[in-house]
């Protein structure tokens, strides 16, 4: 009986992401229709490319040394267990999330700008970006399951050694209640909304500048694929960067991206939770 409703759930979701796609694609014809041009929407973050290139180079060193502290602690067994690891993985990350908030925020008033003003990020019209997120969630998903099992066919195909992403290991080994929230909330909360802000708001428009709408898109993409260091997961999410920058076009306000970054990674988190315990 679970095996057939299992079946009949893929097959409804088939359905509903291919409805998704059909009213999306829809939308898109009608808004052409009234003018809208895309690649010419998004507003031009102030950060200059010099600005650019320092925020890079202090988010790289950042980076570099707390993979060294890790390195350490670890050759010094101060992470020889999964909560331990857990606990790191939350403190180094929420570190250089407020660092690199800091400093995004220091850029901004050097400019004399608002975040508003940078990324579009404004509290009216909350209902319309949360519905926004979802039916593009909705469209994309089967597409990017699609994506997913390419690449796995293909580094099979390579003899490429398939593993799961590092926090998805931590989520299957822990079972602290707090250390499952707090890093929940990392994966839900955190990443959505400082990856948004780098490599929506400040990558892409700079690329922008420089290449044009194709490029850009592009380009910003596959960093932002490659920035999440696992092979299986790059065509996945290369099609969701892609996804997010048009959304970011389609709408002006980073808070449409932060919204459906969210809904995917909860999305993840909650099928493999109920995976982890037997429920499907």
């Amino acid at each position: 009986m679970l095996h057939f409703l299992s079946h009949v759930a893929a097959v409804g979701m088939v359905l509903l992401s291919a409805g998704m796609i059909f009213v999306v694609a829809l939308r898109c014809r009608q808004r052409i229709g009234e003018g809208f041009v895309p690649g010419a929407q998004v507003r031009q973050c102030p950060i200059s490319e010099k600005e650019m290139v320092l925020v890079v180079g202090v988010l790289l060193l950042l980076y570099g040394q707390m993979i060294l502290l890790g390195e350490m602690l670890r050759r010094l067994n101060l992470l020889d267990s999964v909560e331990r690891k857990v606990l790191f993985v939350v403190l180094s990350s929420t570190v250089f999330y407020a660092l690199f908030l800091s400093l995004l925020a220091w850029l901004l008033h050097r400019n004399r700008t608002t975040w508003s003003a940078a990324f579009g990020l404004r509290a009216s019209g909350s209902g319309n970006v949360v519905l926004t997120a979802v039916v593009s969630l909705l469209a994309v998903m089967i597409p990017l399951l699609i994506l997913g099992w390419v690449s796995r066919f293909l580094l099979r195909w390579l003899d490429w050694p398939i593993e799961l992403q590092q926090i998805i290991q931590l989520f299957q080994r822990i079972s602290d209640p707090g250390l499952i929230l707090e890093l929940g909330f990392l994966a839900v909360a955190g990443a959505p909304v400082t990856e948004e802000l780098f490599f929506r708001g400040l990558i892409y428009p700079v690329l922008k500048r420089r290449f044009g709408f194709v490029r850009a898109i592009g380009i910003s993409s596959i960093l932002f694929s490659l920035c999440h260091f696992h092979a299986p997961s790059i065509l996945p999410l290369f099609g969701l960067s892609v996804v997010l920058t048009l959304l970011y076009e389609w709408r002006g306000n980073l808070a449409a991206c932060m919204a459906l970054h969210s809904l995917f990674n909860t999305l993840s988190l909650s099928l493999l939770f109920l995976l982890k315990n037997d429920v499907l």
